[in-house]
C-alpha cells in the first residue's frame, strides 16, 4: 500500500515538473498574429479533405470549428500548439472528444510527409541508400 502511494506521488511530480519545463517565458512571446498566420497555412497547406472527414468521423466536431475555437485560445497555447510538445492540457481537447491532439497528429504527420517528400525528390535520401547498397555490395 505504502508502494503504490509512492508511486502516485512519484507520477504527479513528473506531471508537475513536465508542466512547469513547458511553461514560456515572457521573452519568448511571439504576436498572436504570427501564430495564427502559421498555424492556419499550416492546416490550409498540409491538412487534406479526407484528413478532415476522418477527424470529423472520430470527433463528431467539424473541423472548421475546431479551427475557429483553436483562433480564440490564449498566445501561450497558440504557441504549444505550434510546439513540439506531445500533449497539450487544453478545454479543445475535453469538448471535442480529443480534437486539438488528433488534429495536431495529423498536421505533424503531413508535415513531416511532405519533408520527406522534399528530400526524395532533392536526391538526398536516394543518395544515401545508393551509398548504403554500394557499401553492402563491397563487402565479401
Amino acid at each position: 500500500m505504502v508502494r503504490v502511494r509512492l508511486v502516485k506521488k512519484q507520477i504527479e511530480l513528473a506531471v508537475i515538473t513536465r508542466a512547469v519545463k513547458a511553461t514560456i517565458g515572457k521573452d519568448q512571446l511571439r504576436p498572436r498574429s504570427e501564430l495564427l498566420a502559421e498555424f492556419n497555412h499550416a492546416v490550409s497547406k498540409y491538412l487534406t479533405q479526407n484528413d478532415r472527414n476522418m477527424l470529423q468521423s472520430i470527433t463528431g466536431y467539424p473541423v472548421l470549428d475546431l479551427v475557429a475555437d483553436i483562433q480564440n485560445e490564449s498566445v501561450i497555447t497558440l504557441m504549444k500548439i505550434l510546439s513540439s510538445d506531445r500533449w497539450i492540457y487544453s478545454e479543445l481537447n475535453v469538448k471535442v472528444a480529443h480534437g486539438l491532439h488528433l488534429l495536431r497528429c495529423v498536421l505533424a504527420e503531413r508535415i513531416t510527409d511532405a519533408r520527406r517528400k522534399g528530400r526524395e525528390s532533392s536526391g538526398d535520401v536516394g543518395k544515401k541508400e545508393k551509398e548504403l547498397e554500394l557499401r553492402k555490395a563491397s563487402i565479401p
